[in-house]
């Protein structure tokens, strides 16, 4: 909500507001982390891994450079559905029917 409000808020100074938001990716920060924080960390995604700098770098290109009408958006780079997820959500679509 913060993004769109400040987006709407400056959008008349032709300021643009966009955000990113990481799901679990690779920094330094994780690597000095304990090593069962680090053997475990991603695993948790649809792809089961973790995330590389470079996998999320061309989002923040492309905001810089390719998006001149775009504001009050959210990019949103987490695998959206954990592992653990996927079995509960096709079990609540299965009761529907």
């Amino acid at each position: 909500m913060f993004t769109k409000s400040l987006a709407l808020e400056l959008a008349d100074k032709g300021i643009r507001v966009n955000a990113v938001l990481p799901g679990p990716f690779w920094t330094p920060a994780i690597a000095t982390s304990d090593e069962e924080t680090v053997r475990n960390f991603g695993t948790f995604t649809m792809l089961g891994r973790a995330g590389q700098p470079e996998e999320i770098a061309p989002a923040y290109v492309f905001l810089a450079a390719d998006a001149p009408f775009m504001t009050g958006s959210l990019l949103v780079f987490d695998s959206k559905l954990c592992k653990g997820n996927q079995g509960l959500a096709r079990r609540r679509v299965t009761r529907r029917m």
